[in-house]
Order: structure tokens, then C-alpha cells, then sequence
């Protein structure tokens, strides 16, 4: 998975500007998959060069919205991907090489890292559990656009 397969999959789903892009990756795969606008951009603009989006000017007050379309190849590229076997990235978890030097810390940081790292777990099961229940009850924006393709 990369970012350009979320934003095929996110643009699948319905047009987006690269903010749009953004947004929804913070509501809807932010625990799974994170990227920044200087990720989303350059992704965007690659995709538009190998022909898969396409990006329509819409002009809204002092500065021009693009809002992205996917293509017939878009689309196909993105199937292709979902048809593939997953692929799977090496797990990077920061807190695992911290844990693995915790004798070289002082008490009170240790402390505080333990601390910071619980409050961290306990954010994303918030947000995990906020998630599940819009899925749920088809509060979730997405869904809610991708049933309306459907219908």
C-alpha cells in the first residue's frame, strides 16, 4: 500500500482536492495510513502525469480549488492493486527502540514515555472505537458516499 493507492481509493469513492484528500485521510484511515500534504501533492501530481487523475480547476474567490477526478487507468490500476496480494511494510514502532534502551533513561523519563505512550494507545483505541461505530450506523462520510454511487 502507498499513499497513492488511498488516494485512488479515496477518489474512487468520489472527486477530491488534495485538502479534501487530506481531510478524509484524517477521519477515515488516519490509524492505518498517515500523509501529509507534501506527500498528497507530489502523489497527486505524479498520478496526474501517468494519466491516472485527472485534476479540474474550480476556481472559489482568491484561489483556485483542482479537484481531482480518477480515470478509466485509475481506476483500473487501483483494481489491480486491490486483485494483488497485499503487500505487506516492515512494522516500525518508535516505542519498541525506546523500550529496548529503557536502561539508559533516567526514572522520571522513563516514567514520562511510558506515560505518553499508554495516553498515545488510548487515543487511537478512541478514535478506533468513534470510527467502527460511524461505520456502523453509516454516519461515516465515506460510506455515505460510497453508497450513493451504488445507488
Amino acid at each position: 500500500m502507498s499513499t497513492r493507492h488511498v488516494i485512488l481509493g479515496l477518489l474512487e469513492i468520489a472527486p477530491m482536492s488534495g485538502y479534501d484528500l487530506s481531510s478524509n485521510l484524517k477521519i477515515s484511515f488516519e490509524s492505518l495510513w498517515a500523509a501529509s500534504y507534501g506527500q498528497i501533492y507530489p502523489a497527486l501530481h505524479a498520478l496526474e502525469a501517468e494519466g491516472l487523475v485527472r485534476g479540474e480547476s474550480q476556481p472559489t474567490g482568491k484561489r483556485e480549488r483542482i479537484v481531482y477526478h480518477i480515470t478509466p487507468e485509475g481506476s483500473a490500476a487501483f483494481q489491480a492493486w486491490l486483485e494483488a496480494p497485499v503487500q505487506y511494510l516492515p512494522n516500525r514502532d518508535p516505542f519498541r527502540l525506546w523500550a529496548s534502551y529503557l536502561d539508559a533513561v533516567s526514572p522520571e523519563l522513563l516514567a514520562a514515555g511510558i506515560t505518553r505512550h499508554l495516553e498515545l494507545q488510548h487515543e487511537r483505541l478512541v478514535n478506533f472505537e468513534t470510527m467502527i461505530e460511524s461505520i456502523e450506523t453509516g454516519a461515516h462520510p465515506l460510506i455515505q458516499r460510497r453508497a450513493e454511487r451504488m445507488n
